[in-house]
């Protein structure tokens, strides 16, 4: 027996059958499994041989049961064991399925929390496919059911093979549905799982010889016997016992012999039915049989074996057409012409509109195009020009406004002056700053009402951090034009990858941008870097208020212990009284001095936040961002490219590939990863050759002696079954009670 087979037991392995089953899964996913002779488990039989009630009772999972018929297209199901519930459902279409019924298949996606729901899935596939009374479909149903405890099992139902038309199946039908099944179980890697009615003679079974003709040998069939109980053991005791026998000799193919649920039982739990099934296969004739060859957990423990079994085995051989495919693709990349070299003006003049149509749809906010739909995620892309000018222009003159300042000059008035000063929501002079400029003015002796130098020294310290915000703001607005510069232009040039030219023109957008900002605020910031003098006006006005504040503050400050425990008009008398001593102090003439300084410095900042937001507008920054985007690919500019700058632009650049090539390359790829994920399953499957084969595909002389011996020690059990309806028939197969019997390395042949 191969190594490679006979040394592996699944049930003491069971992540790497899960890992074997994932990888087969991968590569029947991927667009190599047409090329790929792929293991699979098919479940086959004729019509109403009790094939879905089989299925129900192997897996757990429900399919529709009916007399009539109930299988109308393929069904895949994927069981595994893992820690977590998750199921799935989707269609995949037959091979050659025009682009719009494709789209249309993708469309179902059905919920699935539970094995319960899975036969309302399959109700539901069935009318999506439109073959819910009439009619048979190519199209695959996928089922994905993992759960802790299942099998680690892929399997494919088939529709039941029939003889006779009807309204419900036509002959054309027939015709189909026998196509289907021969195609899938003549492929040498797929495992025949046959399921056959014990009370139907070999006349009313359609699929038996079909089986015996593409599996001759034997080595790939397992049969099912379904409906023991319909088969009366006294009444016909012949075909009970020829089916007793096969079971209890297992030659030559294994039998396993299970009991249906009858329609009165459909509903019953797998313990119910395990019940009832081991006590009827335990009583009469049927308690002969080895309990190893009978009952649904010892079927289930059989396939599990067959199936990791066979997919382990011809792992080494999936590799194999792996790598004759990847050789093939490549073969085909290397014959392709070569690509015609890229004239880039020409590339960036066919791109000119479409370019200016995505400048013009972002500027101005409408982003319900192709190009904005493209992009991943439409509330924080670089697409989003108007959206982005728009914020970073507000966040600018809210900053400069409120957090702009190189240091505090007001403070709110507490609630008892602020009644006094006649509201609430008033500022007076911050404290620090108060007690800085009034020890300037008494070193100075300058009592002022207003002193117009201190004043314009304190405008400029407050902006001194201007330039910072101006240059961050630019340098952001710039850098997004750069951005969307690269993503529009990598937009408007497909098929064609220009990843330089994108680059150097966004580079160059960037430049622009930058500069012609700078500009914008160029005035603005020389004022404030050269100190030019202010023009302050409503100087009366700053004074006043500052006499009237800092009267009010002194005074609140002067005694206010003396207000607690006294009446309103007392106190008022007494607020009078220190007012009357606060304006004959010296101290008030260059604390309100000072605080009317404070106010000027303080009005003229706010005037020059007023006089930044129009330089800063909406409407002059976007003009500038339109100037330059949309001057960018015009015919002038891109004629005006140097040939230096076109070599740069094309140094390095290959041509764009066909779609054909694109195509190739990414079937090499993905084939190159399947290898790999090969070898780690199979760490020794490199060292097979490429082209190493089984004996059995080219038949040396001992092989087909060999063949010719089991045909012929099973051929007057062919030939009996054809004489007498009584005799059940014989499927050929070279199954033991255990393991599958795979070659020798010995019969493993080398080719050139």
């Amino acid at each position: 027996m191969a190594p490679y087979a006979a040394s592996f037991t699944p049930n003491g392995d069971q992540q790497r059958v899960k890992a074997i089953l994932d990888f087969i899964d991968e590569v029947r996913d991927s667009k190599l499994a047409r090329d790929i002779e792929l293991p699979e488990v098919v479940v086959c039989g004729d019509q109403s041989a009790g094939k879905s009630s089989f299925l129900h009772s192997l897996t757990g999972i429900e399919f529709p049961v009916s007399d009539d018929v109930c299988t109308r297209f393929a069904t895949v199901l994927h069981l595994r064991d893992t820690p977590t519930a998750q199921f799935r459902a989707f269609l995949r279409p037959a091979p050659g399925t025009q682009a719009q019924e494709v789209e249309r298949l993708a469309k179902f996606t059905p919920v699935v929390s539970g094995k319960e729901e899975i036969k309302g899935v399959i109700d539901a596939a069935r009318e999506h496919l439109e073959v819910t009374q009439s009619g048979f479909s190519d199209h695959v149903l996928h089922l994905e059911a993992s759960s802790p405890g299942n099998m680690n099992f892929t399997l494919m139902d088939l529709p039941g093979v029939f003889n006779s038309s009807s309204d419900k199946q036509s002959e054309s039908d027939k015709y189909r549905v026998r196509k289907m099944v021969l195609g899938h179980i003549a492929r040498p890697r797929s495992i025949i799982v046959y399921v056959r009615a014990c009370h139907l003679s070999q006349a009313q079974q359609n699929l038996g010889d079909e089986i015996a003709r593409v599996d001759p040998l034997g080595t790939r069939t397992f049969c099912v016997l379904t409906k023991p109980d319909k088969l009366n053991p006294e009444e016909e005791p012949t075909i009970t016992a020829g089916w007793i026998d096969l079971l209890q000799r297992q030659q030559p193919c294994p039998y396993h012999v299970v009991k249906n649920r009858a329609f009165t039982q459909l509903r019953s739990t797998a313990s119910e039915h395990a019940r009832a099934e081991e006590t009827f296969l335990n009583t009469g004739e049927w308690g002969k049989v080895s309990t190893k060859h009978k009952g649904i957990p010892e079927c289930q423990r059989r396939l599990e074996v067959i199936n990791a079994q066979n997919h382990n085995a011809v792992l080494p051989d999936v590799r194999d057409d792996l790598c004759q495919s990847l050789e093939g693709l490549r073969l085909q990349v290397s014959r392709m012409p070569t690509p015609p070299p890229i004239n880039i003006r020409e590339v960036l003049h066919d791109a000119t509109k479409s370019f200016q149509d995505i400048v013009d749809a972002s500027l101005r906010g409408l982003y319900d195009g192709d190009f904005f739909e493209s992009l991943p995620d439409p509330r924080t892309d670089v697409s989003q020009l108007h959206q982005y000018v728009e914020a970073r222009i507000v966040t600018l003159e809210e900053f400069v406004a409120t957090s702009g300042r190189s240091r505090q000059t007001t403070q709110a008035v507490g609630e008892a002056a602020a009644k006094q000063l006649g509201g609430p929501g008033l500022f007076w002079a911050e404290q620090s700053l108060l007690q800085e400029l009034t020890g300037k003015l008494k070193k100075a002796g300058s009592a002022s009402r207003f002193n117009p130098t201190l004043a314009q020294n304190l405008f400029y310290d407050l902006v001194d951090k201007w330039g910072d915000h101006i240059d961050a703001f630019v340098e952001d607005v710039a850098g997004q034009a750069k951005e969307f510069v690269k993503v529009a232009l990598a937009y408007v040039v497909k098929p064609q990858s220009l990843p330089r030219a994108g680059e150097f023109l966004a580079q160059r957008v960037q430049k622009d941008v930058s500069g012609r900002l700078r500009d914008l605020f160029a005035q603005l910031r020389q004022d404030h870097s050269t100190r030019k003098p202010i023009n302050f006006r409503n100087v009366n006005s700053f004074s006043t208020r500052a006499q009237q504040f800092e009267a009010v503050r002194m005074s609140s400050q002067r005694a206010p212990g003396q207000r607690s425990g006294i009446s309103r008009q007392h106190a008022s008398a007494l607020d009078a009284k220190v007012l009357v001593q606060v304006l004959g102090d010296e101290e008030y003439l260059y604390r309100s001095a000072a605080a009317a300084t404070i106010i000027g410095a303080e009005e003229h900042y706010k005037s020059e936040v007023e006089k930044l937001a129009r330089i800063a507008n909406f409407g002059t920054v976007t003009s500038i961002l339109v100037e330059q985007l949309s001057s960018l690919l015009r015919y002038q500019s891109i004629e005006r490219l140097s040939p230096d700058q076109v070599a740069s632009i094309s140094e390095d650049q290959t041509p764009s590939p066909s779609p054909e090539r694109l195509e190739l390359e990414s079937k090499i790829k993905t084939a190159q990863g399947l290898i790999a994920e090969a070898d780690k399953l199979r760490p020794n499957l490199g060292q097979r050759l490429p082209k190493r084969i089984h004996a059995y595909e080219i038949e040396d002389d001992q092989l087909k002696s060999r063949k010719r011996t089991r045909i012929a020690a099973l051929q007057p059990r062919f030939e009996e079954d054809q004489s007498s309806a009584q005799r059940p028939d014989v499927i050929p197969d070279s199954y033991e009670d255990e393991p599958l019997e795979f070659l020798e390395d010995s019969e493993m042949v080398e080719v050139d």
